[in-house]
């Protein structure tokens, strides 16, 4: 008796493994699939876009897409499944280093990057896979180094730059082109 109970245990845990498996690894609720990539010192998680979704790439945005263990990135063309969902990069001891979003393989609303320390290193708004809206960086210690504004994937309107949080720059673009700059000597 004993032994029928063991070996039903054992080809229970044989099983079981195998029923998952089998399971469709697209979640029902949003149509994507999480992944992790571990590379020693790093780890992302990430969701991927459901294979029977139709994506016509737009040239000129970057799709970020995973295809052989590697999230690769290209300009108006994928060759993989595209990334669609949330997206964290982690450190070595698990600290978050990058938070943000993924829409049919394009960069999509706030991203947030931070420092080994856990300090905040940038905040950067995306639509559409594009830079637009305000993105600021800061300093390791915290402080404000660039605040710029972008619009579709450009440097657009009034930048500022600080040392020490002080105003050091101001600068105006147009389209992606410096217009005008202003030094501030301290």
């Amino acid at each position: 008796m004993m032994g029928r109970s063991v070996s039903w245990a054992i080809g229970f845990a044989l099983f079981v493994p195998l029923l998952n498996s089998c399971r469709s690894p697209f979640d029902l609720t949003s149509g994507s699939r999480i992944s992790v990539i571990n590379n020693g010192d790093s780890s992302i998680r990430f969701s991927l876009i459901n294979p029977d979704k139709k994506i016509n790439p737009k040239s000129g945005s970057n799709y970020f897409w995973f295809r052989s263990g590697k999230i690769h990135r290209t300009e108006g063309e994928f060759a993989g499944k595209l990334l669609d969902g949330d997206y964290d990069l982690f450190g070595p001891d698990s600290e978050l280093f990058q938070k943000g979003q993924y829409r049919n393989g394009r960069r999509k609303g706030k991203w947030k990057s931070w420092y080994s320390n856990g300090a905040l290193a940038s905040i950067i708004i995306y639509k559409k896979g594009n830079q637009s809206g305000r993105a600021i960086f800061f300093e390791k210690k915290g402080k404000l180094r660039l605040s710029s504004k972008f619009s579709h994937g450009k440097k657009n309107g009034r930048e500022k730059e600080f040392k020490n949080g002080v105003k050091s720059a101001i600068r105006r673009y147009n389209d992606g082109d410096l217009v005008w700059e202003k030094i501030i000597v301290f």
